[in-house]
């Protein structure tokens, strides 16, 4: 995860007389970067309870709105990162998988991704499609489906 950058001992906030421990600065970067609480127990050294506690505080979310306010550019920056690695995980099975299956949800992936308003018809047409079915027939297509997913 990429560190997010704020000096948190240097922030005043109301009732707040004693410095931040160094496992709550930890805690709470790695926090706001998304990582959840299980993970950042042992990178801390701390019961997850302690953290959960710590975290759902309210100096806590103080922080972690500046943490994110002042990230603002980085964290689009990581955002974009990661959904360009993801359209080039679904390129990359899409054009090498064996299986015809996942190659062609793959290849409709890319396009709701990219042509957001796709995604929105197709589903909006197999609704519509399996609203006319019997009901035997409704669950026997879904599972036919989600047995090709």
């Amino acid at each position: 995860m990429a560190a997010l950058s704020l000096d948190l001992n240097t922030r005043e906030y109301a009732n707040d007389d004693l410095p931040l421990k160094p496992w709550q600065r930890i805690a709470t970067s790695l926090f706001a970067t998304g990582m959840p609480i299980h993970d950042i127990s042992p990178q801390v050294n701390q019961p997850i309870a302690e953290i959960s506690s710590w975290l759902t505080s309210t100096r806590a979310a103080a922080l972690i709105n500046d943490l994110l306010r002042e990230n603002t550019d980085r964290i689009d920056d990581l955002l974009e990162a990661a959904a360009v690695d993801s359209l080039l995980t679904l390129m990359r099975i899409r054009d090498t998988s064996p299986n015809d299956a996942h190659r062609i949800a793959a290849s409709r992936e890319i396009l709701s991704k990219t042509l957001p308003g796709v995604k929105a018809r197709d589903s909006k047409r197999a609704n519509e499609l399996l609203s006319t079915l019997a009901p035997e027939d409704e669950i026997a297509k879904l599972r036919a489906i989600t047995a090709a997913v």
